[in-house]
């Protein structure tokens, strides 16, 4: 019985079913395929090959055919800079690299190589200063002109790029492969239960998935916007991994108005916490041995904004084996909350 059940195990059938299986979680896992209209293509992407650039200067710019082996699109990986090779070339009567997408300072190649690399194009007079020794200055309105040129060639790739078929399909391809392959990491916080929180509060979904993230993604950043709840999510993060071993004693800073008031929320979802709440008093030479921490404080408050707080600040963090917001501390540096 035993040998029938490995027989139909590795069959023919069952591996097959198994590799479609796996195929389909597997392309569940991928990233959505973005289309042409949600891909943005600038001329100077490096992703795009000098081929494409050659063609759109031909066909745009209507090189005539005995300029084309002179005029060349070329590329350097090592320095990434593009180049126009024989760009003062003009054949007779060229009008459309010296009016329609460029200007008689500067045609429209040269302004296709500033566009290439990022560059806005100027357009400089040589003049002689009051020693006799030359000097550039900007000329305003050949400048004005010449980069009304670029703007009209960057238009004009923009609805070149995809008009092609093949093209298209071939640099969506190319781009998902490049760009669109890693797809981040989601966490689900709906299993989490919340030992020691007020019971009158329901943390909102994107709570629960963030403070998921913080427990379990290492690094976060929570950047939510005012009023989303970042206190609650941090809050609820220190107590949940205090709970579960993850840390001793979670560190807040916060600006000095905000200490008493942080800690009021801290308390309003976690009634039974005990904290430490240093306020800018508290690091007065006279008050620095008054205050006692109590026992085991899950959570402790502090203000930034002064050196004294800064270095105070730094002591309390590396005395922690492992703090759940490591923060390498800076002068005048500070985690802002709300």
């Amino acid at each position: 019985m035993s040998a029938q059940n490995s027989a139909s195990h590795n069959s023919p059938l069952k591996r097959t079913q198994n590799l479609l299986s796996m195929l389909t979680h597997s392309l569940k896992a991928h990233p959505k395929e973005l289309e042409a209209s949600e891909i943005d293509v600038r001329l100077g992407a490096t992703w795009i090959v000098p081929e494409i650039i050659q063609k759109f200067m031909q066909e745009v710019f209507q090189v005539p055919y005995y300029l084309r082996r002179d005029v060349c699109v070329r590329f350097s990986p090592y320095t990434a800079e593009w180049r126009v090779q024989g760009k003062s070339a003009l054949g007779h009567g060229d009008i459309m690299s010296t009016e329609t997408y460029g200007t008689h300072r500067a045609n429209a190649y040269k302004i296709l190589e500033d566009t290439l690399n990022l560059k806005d194009v100027r357009i400089y007079d040589t003049i002689e200063d009051a020693e006799g020794k030359p000097k550039r200055v900007l000329n305003k309105n050949e400048t004005t002109l010449a980069q009304q040129k670029q703007q009209a060639i960057k238009d004009a790739f923009a609805n070149w790029i995809w008009q092609d078929p093949q093209r298209r399909i071939s640099l969506v391809k190319q781009y998902n492969e490049l760009f669109n392959s890693t797809r981040p990491r989601e966490y689900d916080g709906s299993h989490i239960h919340f030992v020691g929180m007020n019971p009158e509060i329901t943390l909102r979904e994107h709570q629960r998935n963030a403070i998921a993230h913080v427990l379990y993604g290492g690094n976060t950043l929570l950047a939510h916007e005012v009023g989303a709840g970042k206190t609650f999510e941090m809050a609820a993060s220190a107590m949940e991994a205090k709970r579960l071993g993850l840390c001793q004693k979670s560190l807040f800073v916060v600006p000095n108005h905000l200490t008493e008031q942080w800690a009021s929320e801290f308390l309003h979802l976690y009634p039974n916490a005990k904290l430490l709440v240093a306020r800018k008093k508290d690091f007065e030479t006279a008050n620095r041995k008054k205050n006692s921490v109590p026992e085991s404080p899950p959570a402790i408050t502090m203000p930034l904004s002064s050196d004294t707080a800064s270095s105070s600040a730094s002591r309390f963090l590396l005395s922690g084996r492992s703090a759940l917001f490591r923060i390498r501390l800076r002068k005048r540096s500070w985690l802002s909350t709300s």
